[in-house]
């Protein structure tokens, strides 16, 4: 059963903490939330990889994650009132 809920669909700044380091570059995409049977949250950053610039840092981050160099993370942060809210 798919019961997932659609919190934000635009772009979302995010903290993120793996490893020894932290990225504050990405932007998390079409935000969800499910809550049963697990409290899980989905979103798509596959659009910092998809920049014309591919010198900006989000690009380097989000391609560390999309080669698996990334292998823990630690932290996930969102700055959005409204998703938040949702959330609690």
């Amino acid at each position: 059963m798919d019961n997932w809920i659609t919190l934000r669909k635009g772009g979302n700044l995010l903290h993120l903490s793996y490893g020894h380091t932290f990225s504050n570059n990405l932007y998390g995409h079409n935000l969800q939330l499910r809550t049963h049977p697990e409290f899980e949250i989905k979103l798509d950053l596959s659009p910092n990889l998809r920049v014309r610039n591919r010198q900006r840092n989000c690009y380097y981050d989000a391609r560390e994650l999309a080669d698996g160099a990334i292998k823990e993370l630690k932290l996930l942060q969102l700055d959005d009132r409204m998703a938040i809210k949702a959330i609690t």
